[in-house]
């Protein structure tokens, strides 16, 4: 009864007709404060500080982060020495949010960065910095003109349940063993470039509860290395009911994809694009999967990749709904049966 008493001796003020008054939503408990707070920027959070005493701490307990440098306070300048101002002024605020804000778990932590801030080294200590208090959703866009190399440690959290990656040059996995038995969402979005397609098959090994996966635009830069010629991963989705194949294989790598698209014959939803679908006209009817459970099929399919409808149609008994865009001259159509 004190704290509210004094909580509302805070809040009181004097209105413009001389009658008390009073902020009401300064009123409020400090959790549905801080989960109004969530749906903001962080940035734009952590400027709630200034209204009153009240206010000051609240952003600090925020379980839901959102760091971006294209916010206006951090907008991009033409100037070279303006730009890195700004670089390091985002640094230190990400550095500064980290270390004040002590939320365990994070519920939500979602990170972009175009500026040169975002090197190798702070980006590393950052997600070590979430994953040791046990993030549950991890969000990176990191446009850059290098490989960055993500610690071991977002790759082996154990309360890791979402992990959505875009714009990144993601270097190759080998020198470490992948395990995240809560992933139930893993969405590598757009322009994910991967040293080789193999890499992916290692993350999709250590997901076994996955529900949703989504890989987009990945593009490959370097293929022929050793994980290429290891190959001996082994991928079950036991439990997954979505997922989306919207970018190209290279030749050498057409069996990662098979070995892929033979672990999906649980799933309920797939989407396959134009490219994915050149790649698999050249699978053998063994490497298609029988589904057991897949009820929404969408495929692009161009000129030569009409056998792989008819291959899928005669795998999925139980399927109702049928969505193909036909592709010629860059122009799609769409037909659902």
């Amino acid at each position: 009864m004190a704290e509210l008493s004094e909580r509302r001796s805070q809040c009181r003020r004097i209105s413009s007709d001389g009658a008390e008054d009073f902020d009401r939503i300064s009123q409020l408990p400090d959790s549905l404060l801080c989960h109004i707070l969530s749906y903001l920027p962080t940035k734009t959070a952590v400027l709630t500080s200034i209204l009153s005493n009240r206010w000051r701490r609240l952003w600090t307990f925020l379980a839901d982060l959102d760091l971006d440098d294209e916010m206006p306070s951090f907008k991009r300048h033409d100037d070279h020495f303006q730009r890195e101002e700004v670089s390091q002024s985002f640094s230190q605020f990400v550095y500064a949010v980290l270390l004040q804000n002590q939320t365990e778990p994070i519920k939500r932590f979602r990170l972009k960065c175009i500026y040169p801030s975002c090197n190798e080294f702070n980006i590393n200590a950052w997600v070590n910095a979430v994953t040791r208090r046990n993030v549950e959703r991890f969000e990176l866009y990191i446009p850059c003109s290098k490989y960055i190399a993500l610690p071991r440690s977002l790759f082996n959290c154990s309360t890791l349940v979402v992990l959505k990656l875009n714009k990144l040059y993601l270097n190759s996995l080998e020198s470490f063993s992948i395990h995240l038995p809560m992933l139930k969402v893993l969405h590598l979005g757009d322009d994910v470039f991967i040293r080789c397609h193999d890499s992916i098959l290692k993350l999709l090994s250590g997901c076994p509860n996955l529900e949703v996966l989504a890989l987009e635009s990945l593009h490959n830069l370097m293929c022929g290395g050793w994980m290429c010629e290891s190959n001996n991963f082994e991928i079950s989705f036991p439990h997954l009911r979505e997922a989306k194949f919207r970018f190209y294989w290279i030749d050498r790598c057409h069996r990662s994809l098979f070995k892929i698209f033979k672990a999906l014959f649980d799933v309920r939803c797939l989407t396959i694009s134009l490219p994915t679908s050149k790649c698999l006209e050249y699978a053998s009817i063994s490497d298609i999967p029988v589904f057991n459970n897949l009820i929404q099929l969408e495929i692009t399919l161009g000129l030569y990749t009409r056998n792989l409808l008819a291959n899928l149609l005669k795998n999925s008994h139980r399927l109702e709904v049928l969505i193909v865009h036909k592709s010629r001259n860059e122009k799609t159509q769409a037909t659902r049966v």
